[in-house]
């Protein structure tokens, strides 16, 4: 998922883009949720679907088929735990340690060490694409 309710717990966009190339690299055309903002794939050469505006009966339907849910501190990040689904949910200032779920198919990753909601923490930038995708690589059971 793309937004969430503040910008300081919104992964970028470009970000996400890079992680669309590295999910290309093995194969995998991801699905991007998007309420507000335009996907642009500026270089046409990346995979991907998007959907976006969608209400929150047409997002629990979907999430259940997904494979992996990947996003910030957001409702639909934390409704795949309430589905069961692989998940990374990714943090900034908001303290992953208090509200992120850690299982063997949950991962959290932060962009603070030492969060504290500071809403000019814009720290969730600073995770890696490529270390995203290291875990995502785990979940999914993908050896490449």
């Amino acid at each position: 998922m793309l937004e969430t309710s503040k910008p300081n717990k919104t992964y970028p966009q470009s970000s996400f883009l890079e992680l669309v190339r590295l999910f290309n690299i093995v194969g995998i055309k991801p699905l991007l949720l998007s309420h507000k903002q335009a996907i642009k794939n500026a270089n046409k050469t990346l995979e991907f679907q998007t959907l976006s505006h969608l209400n929150l009966g047409q997002i629990k339907a979907i999430l259940p088929q997904m494979d992996l849910i990947i996003g910030g501190d957001t409702g639909i990040t934390h409704l795949s735990w309430a589905f069961n689904r692989p998940s990374i949910t990714l943090f900034g200032a908001t303290p992953a340690q208090r509200f992120g779920l850690n299982t063997d198919k949950n991962l959290s990753l932060s962009g603070n060490p030492h969060p504290n909601y500071d809403k000019k923490d814009y720290s969730i930038t600073l995770i890696p694409p490529q270390e995203i995708f290291n875990q995502a690589k785990n979940l999914l059971g993908i050896s490449q």
